[in-house]
């Protein structure tokens, strides 16, 4: 975990159980993020991803903006592997998320 990351996937979860499961919900993930090493930063998306749920209709975005100092390359692989997590391999987007 990035040093002075927040839990708001958790909050995601919470949202899901108390909206129910026709409402879509938005999970953030901290801008600190996409300084982790690559490992690290797939496992902040999964962790926001999974406390999503399987239900469909969630948002996933970076919370609170980019920073200017944020690499590209991260974006990118931020970006990349989210999609792949969220997408089937005939391109259309997957129940779970």
């Amino acid at each position: 975990m990035v040093a002075g990351m927040n839990a708001p996937a958790a909050s995601t979860a919470f949202s899901r159980r108390m909206l129910g499961p026709n409402k879509a919900v938005q999970g953030n993930l901290d801008p600190p993020a996409p300084f982790a090493p690559p490992a690290g930063l797939r496992r902040h998306v999964d962790t926001v991803l999974d406390e999503a749920g399987a239900l469909p209709g969630h948002v996933f975005n970076l919370g609170h903006g980019i920073w200017p100092e944020t690499s590209p390359d991260a974006v990118v692989r931020l970006v990349d592997y989210a999609r792949e997590r969220t997408s089937r391999s005939d391109g259309a987007p997957t129940e779970a998320h």
